[in-house]
């Protein structure tokens, strides 16, 4: 009797440990891991990059585009979560493609860059700003 009770005290936990691994293993696929980018649902295997810039300026007239170190391989869809952390009235735009609406101090707006296969520089078009130094590059690997 001893051994038929521990057999089936076995095979509960035996179906219990495959139950957990097999729930741990979809959650974790589910989730995606913990890396910013996401799949675009192409065939190609293609990543969709998403980043946060911030836009400033400073009582002395400098300004910059702080995009991190934003690097991204070729082919990869970048769209910006763009804030303007600064006092004036800033935008993010492409030469020739995309722009943020003008964004009021601590606003915020997206700016999608689509696939990218170049290094692509990104700029504020209001007047002085990108002389100021309100440009960056996004760097393709």
């Amino acid at each position: 009797m001893k051994n038929s009770s521990k057999s089936k005290r076995r095979s509960v936990v035996s179906i219990f440990a495959v139950a957990l691994a097999v729930l741990s293993m979809s959650l974790f696929s589910a989730c995606g891991g913990s890396d910013s980018k996401s799949s675009d649902g192409g065939d190609s295997g293609a990543k969709t990059v998403k980043a946060d810039v911030s836009l400033k300026d400073s009582e002395t007239g400098a300004m910059s585009v702080d995009l991190g170190d934003l690097k991204v391989k070729s082919g990869e869809t970048v769209i910006l979560n763009v804030t303007n952390d600064g006092t004036q009235v800033h935008n993010l735009s492409v030469d020739g493609g995309e722009s943020t609406a003008d964004l009021a101090s601590f606003s915020s707006g997206e700016l999608n860059l689509g696939k990218l296969t170049e290094d692509t520089v990104v700029h504020c078009t209001i007047q002085g700003h990108r002389e100021a130094g309100m440009e960056a590059t996004i760097v393709v690997e």
